[in-house]
Formats: structure tokens, C-alpha cells, sequence
């Protein structure tokens, strides 16, 4: 049996930046179907984003982005089912979408 000792060490503060992630930002892309405004920061510059917004914009999402701060805003007033097949053929995360379009 493992046996961990802990001791005490000076209390730690300050602040630090913690980057973004693709596995991280593409489901909350698709958790932000909502008819809500939601923004969404640190937004890293991958393909996998760029084909995920293509697919949002083809569900009618609103969307604006914002590469210098690395922000995007999104707001789905009237969500539909994506038409172009070709940009959900395009990777595999596409299937995070079919949740939230059920829920609406």
C-alpha cells in the first residue's frame, strides 16, 4: 500500500495563463447551441476550429471572431440540422453537434 506524507510548504499565489486546448474548445463550441449569446475565450487558431465554425454557420449559427484577442462569440437563434456533408466529413468531432441540435 502506497503511503503519501504530506508537509507543510509556504502558501502559493499569484496567477497563471492556461492555454487552450482543441479537445477542450470544440464541445463547448457545440455546448454554446443556445439561443443565449456565449462567448468563448482563448480560442486557439486550429483547423479542426476553422471546419467546426464552418459546420456551426451551416446549422445557422451566428458567429463572430475575434483572432486578435482570440474570442468567439456565438449565438444560435433558430438551430437546424447541418446540410453540407462534406464539412462533417471533415472530422470526426462534427458528431458533438447532434446533441445540442436534439436538445433544441
Amino acid at each position: 500500500m502506497a503511503t503519501y506524507r504530506i508537509r507543510p510548504c509556504a502558501r502559493l499565489s499569484g496567477e497563471i495563463t492556461v492555454h487552450s486546448a482543441k479537445n477542450a474548445v470544440l464541445p463547448l463550441m457545440c455546448g454554446a447551441l443556445t439561443r443565449e449569446t456565449v462567448t468563448i475565450e482563448q480560442i486557439p487558431a486550429l483547423t479542426d476550429v476553422k471546419i467546426l465554425t464552418d459546420i456551426l454557420r451551416d446549422c445557422g449559427v451566428l458567429m463572430h471572431a475575434n483572432q486578435a484577442e482570440k474570442l468567439l462569440t456565438m449565438t444560435a437563434d433558430s438551430p437546424r440540422s447541418p446540410r453540407r456533408e462534406d464539412l462533417l466529413s471533415r472530422m470526426r468531432a462534427s458528431v458533438l453537434v447532434m446533441g445540442p441540435l436534439l436538445a433544441n
